[in-house]
């Protein structure tokens, strides 16, 4: 933990129905308290799992008729629509889960910060501007986008009454017991309560604790918003081997877990440059299909900023293991990785391949590690090739959102913003109208992850000025325009209605404005 600078971590062990349940270092430094095993931690992608049970649940109960291999459209129906005629009329609910759709991942979407009012049933109508960049069932393409539809297919199924986070708890959380596991919750409630670990960054020799409202993803809860404790997760893992049958449909349930799309390329580690294979192969439901040192490995991780989750299970031995940190470090995920391993060493008989030293080092004294191929820095001062007065405007995207360019007065530099989060400074290069950004609070954290790194390219297409942007951060298949807004009507659909309704309007205009006329004279 010291090697990683790691605030703290807490560990749930579990083999059969016994669990060993154990907290390390700080949940919150300044006032000096402990981690438990009841502290409760930001578990990220983990709850993809969760996601894809409910729908395991719901799927038999609610929708007899319905399975896995349900196409969405014929449970949204004919309103429902994404990028392409295909995708929208072939795309089913497994493709969803196992990432298998080929749409942008459109990640800033997640960061930027969305209003309290856009709810996941309104930005599946936004979906259809996602773009579709490889065929559907082409290859693992994982993407926080489906799950957030896949929670608003699982309400509709569920029959429309309750959202999907009630959905969870009443069918989930509270037959298991696992009273202190929430969706999204009040971060400051919880840690003026002393409940939750907070998020700490490592940076300049000491720990810094990092905003809590970063960590709002709604409305992707789906994918990643869930908060839990060890002893919560402990009772999660023996769910997942036990599988009770009054909770949720063992033989639909069972696919979950079983892969159902190869990954592009096998990730890990293997023989014989590593002393132990450890690798990934496969995609199920909300869960990797892995295999570790020979045996058949089900697992996932999550990860955003200063929280990392693992959850291995080996369902031939009955065991599984959680680990949760509060800290985000150079490595990301390693420590968690690596401690996950070696407790599965020793809960399966096996000689640990790693100890103190090795650990600290990973992955030498095996392979070293590659260099960074972006230095730390400032950016250099250049002048634009234009008057920066050229480049101030809205530029928007009907599902990430409108980006705001203008200059600040203080410092006459060139800034944009995006969302209730995003918002960065501007930097002229030597490229013409491309600008690298250096992100500002609350996410100028990320400025140490990728230095000198994204770039923001302005362009004139009309030939009128600037009118679209892109940038490499926020991926180059979404194009930002000025004569484009977030709240414009979603859908042809939506459009044709407002026409409609529009010469509805005008007719009964014209017939008041007659009957005023005849009743004048």
């Amino acid at each position: 933990m010291e090697c990683y600078n790691l605030p703290g971590f807490a560990i749930a062990a579990v083999r059969g129905e016994e669990a060993h349940i154990k907290g390390y270092g700080k949940m919150d430094i300044k006032n000096d308290i402990d981690v438990t095993g009841d502290s409760i931690f930001m578990i990220g992608s983990l709850t993809k799992a969760m996601t894809a049970s409910l729908l395991a649940k719901v799927l038999p109960e609610k929708h007899m008729s319905s399975t896995w291999d349900t196409k969405v459209k014929d449970i949204l129906g004919d309103s429902f629509k994404l990028s392409t005629e295909d995708l929208t009329n072939g795309v089913t609910i497994r493709d969803l889960l196992s990432h298998k759709t080929g749409l942008a991942a459109g990640i800033y979407g997640i960061f930027r910060g969305y209003s309290k009012n856009i709810t996941a049933a309104r930005m599946v109508k936004k979906l259809r501007h996602l773009p579709s960049v490889k065929p559907l069932r082409l290859r693992f393409d994982y993407n926080q986008w489906t799950y957030m539809l896949a929670s608003h297919v699982t309400e509709v199924l569920a029959g429309g009454t309750e959202s999907w986070e009630e959905l969870m708890k009443r069918h989930l959380f509270e037959p298991l017991g696992m009273d202190s596991t929430v969706i999204g919750p009040n971060l400051s409630k919880l840690a003026a309560n002393n409940k939750l670990a907070l998020p700490y960054q490592f940076s300049n020799g000491k720990h810094e604790q990092m905003p809590l409202e970063i960590f709002d993803i709604h409305p992707a809860q789906a994918a990643g918003a869930a908060f839990s404790s060890a002893n919560d997760m402990a009772e999660w893992i023996k769910f997942l081997l036990r599988t009770p049958k009054q909770i949720v449909n063992d033989t639909v349930f069972s696919q979950t877990m079983l892969s159902t799309q190869h990954l592009n390329s096998v990730k890990g580690q293997m023989r014989p440059t590593f002393p132990v294979d450890m690798y990934d192969y496969g995609y199920g439901l909300g869960w990797f299909t892995s295999a570790y040192r020979g045996r058949k490995l089900v697992q996932h991780w999550g990860e955003l900023f200063a929280y990392t989750a693992t959850l291995w299970l080996f369902p031939n031995s009955d065991v599984g293991i959680f680990v949760s940190t509060n800290g985000k470090i150079e490595g990301g995920g390693i420590p968690r990785e690596l401690i996950v391993a070696f407790m599965a060493d020793m809960m399966l008989g096996e000689n640990p391949w790693l100890n103190t030293k090795t650990a600290c080092v990973y992955p030498k004294p095996w392979i070293s590690k590659p260099p960074k191929d972006l230095p730390h820095g400032t950016f250099p001062e250049l002048g634009s090739q234009r008057n920066l007065s050229e480049y101030v405007g809205v530029y928007g995207h009907r599902l990430l959102g409108d980006v705001k360019v203008f200059i600040n007065e203080s410092t006459k530099k060139l800034q944009l913003t995006l969302g209730e989060r995003v918002r960065a400074v501007l930097y002229p290069t030597a490229e013409k109208d491309v600008f690298r950004w250096e992100l500002q609070a609350p996410l100028a954290f990320m400025n140490v992850e990728y230095p000198n790194y994204d770039s923001v390219h302005f362009m004139e297409t009309k030939g009128k000025g600037m009118d679209s942007l892109v940038s490499t951060a926020m991926e180059k298949q979404f194009v930002f325009k000025t004569d484009v807004r977030f709240a414009d009507a979603s859908s042809a659909t939506a459009m044709s209605r407002g026409v409609v309704w529009t010469k509805v309007a005008f007719v009964l205009i014209v017939d008041m404005l007659i009957f005023v006329y005849s009743c004048t004279w």
